[in-house]
Order: C-alpha cells, then sequence, then structure tokens
C-alpha cells in the first residue's frame, strides 16, 4: 500500500510540478521544543533541574526557508527573533545551524553553528509514507516516518522523526534537512523533541540565493573534528 501510495505521489509531482517549481517560495516556520517528549538519558535530581532551566531558558525561534529553481536555504529570521545571549537556548542549540539544498542534484548542506565556515554534506532521509492525513493552514497534508541512527560526538544515537508534507506543494524541501519527500514539509518533530511548524507560505519573483563557499566535508569528518576538539580541552 505505501508503495502504491508513493507511485502516485510521484505521478502527482511530475504533472504539477512544471508550474509549481517555477515558482519561488517563502515559508515561515516557528521551531520550539515539545518537553513531553524529550527523551532523558538520566532521571537524577541533578538532570531533573537541569531540564527545568532548560525549559526557562528556552525560547521559540523563527527560521525561513526559501526555494528558488535551483537552490533552497532554511536559516533564522533575525528580524523575528529576540535573541538573549546569555541563554543556553535549547530550541537554537538542536536546530544546528543554517541548511541548503541544491535542487538539480538533491545535495543538502549544513552550516553548523559550532564550526560556521564549513558546510556538511547530509545523508537523505528515508520515509516511510503512511495514510495518516489531516489541514496545515490550509493544506492537506500526509504523515511520514523516519527511523534511523545517526553518529554523534557522544556516540551513535537513534532517531525518530515525524514530518508532514503536502502533495500538492510538490516540492521536495522542508525545515532544516527533512526533505526527499513527494510534497513540501510543513510540520516536523524529532524524538529529540524538537518541532518545526509552518506559520506562512507565499511566493515571490526574482529571489536569490547563495550557497556558502565554504569546504565541503561529510558527517563522519565533521564528528571525527568535534572528538578531537574534545579530546584536546581535556589535555
Amino acid at each position: 500500500m505505501n508503495y502504491i501510495y508513493s507511485i502516485l505521489f510521484s505521478a502527482t509531482l511530475l504533472l504539477l510540478s512544471p508550474t509549481v517549481i517555477c515558482q519561488n517560495w517563502n515559508i515561515t516556520y516557528e521551531a520550539s521544543i515539545n518537553f513531553d517528549t524529550l527523551e532523558r538519558i538520566d532521571k537524577s535530581d541533578k538532570s531533573q533541574a537541569d531540564l527545568e532551566k532548560l525549559k526557562n531558558d528556552a525560547e521559540n525561534i523563527v527560521s525561513t526557508l526559501l526555494i528558488n529553481q535551483d537552490y533552497s536555504s532554511f536559516t533564522d529570521n533575525p528580524i523575528l527573533n529576540n535573541e538573549n545571549r546569555r541563554k543556553l537556548n535549547l530550541v537554537k542549540i538542536l536546530k544546528g545551524g543554517n541548511y541548503y539544498k541544491k535542487i538539480k542534484t538533491n545535495e543538502t548542506f549544513q552550516v553548523p553553528r559550532s564550526t560556521p565556515e564549513i558546510l556538511i554534506k547530509v545523508e537523505p532521509f528515508t520515509w516511510k509514507i503512511t495514510t495518516e492525513k489531516k489541514i496545515i493552514l490550509g493544506y492537506p497534508v500526509v504523515k511520514a516516518i523516519n527511523s534511523s541512527s545517526i553518529n554523534t560526538s557522544s556516540g551513535i544515537k537513534k532517531r525518530l522523526t515525524t514530518a508532514w508534507f503536502a502533495p500538492s506543494i510538490p516540492i521536495s524541501s522542508g525545515p532544516k534537512d527533512y526533505n526527499s519527500l513527494p510534497g513540501l514539509v510543513l510540520e516536523t518533530e524529532s524524538s529529540g523533541g524538537l518541532v518545526f511548524r509552518a506559520i506562512k507560505i507565499s511566493t515571490s519573483t526574482n529571489l536569490k540565493i547563495e550557497i556558502p563557499d565554504y569546504p565541503v566535508i561529510s558527517n563522519e569528518e565533521f564528528v571525527s573534528q568535534l572528538k578531537k576538539m574534545r579530546e584536546s580541552f581535556r589535555n
């Protein structure tokens, strides 16, 4: 059933893409933390106290996804964000930086917050499309699920991500690196508690997007660099 569903969406993408993809899109997302689903490995009193501090310091942030025929960019909106640099904002930390995509080659890159002058090539998600549906901003959306393991500086971690995409906007883009679906992703939630919700969708003309001209490395190389940095701090 899922296979047939994917074929139908792919056919829709082919039929509608000449009209839709020629447009330039501007989508505004709000990012937040769902603390009810936040994974808690350590349930000690200290961990709970730290969690309460994170809750108090967490502030929703607004990001913008821009899409033209060649590229897309997902970056923070400095005008709509009232950032307090004295606070450790978990929302901004989990977002992980800015993201760029080459539309024609389906390549996604991350510019991390910790090392802002490199491009990390991000591997695409493999999604399981379900039959669940709902409405977001007037658009019918379909639920997709990804379950995978990711390599981090603290080891291999399991990740479960839920995405809601709009087949009527057959653009394979979304917030962060949540793309590779036959429709624009309007909402996501990860097992780490990070939530993205589209709050405004518009089209525009003459939208210019540039991917930073930084060295490109793999996620494995980036994780190796972080581990070396940690070891140097310890010594």
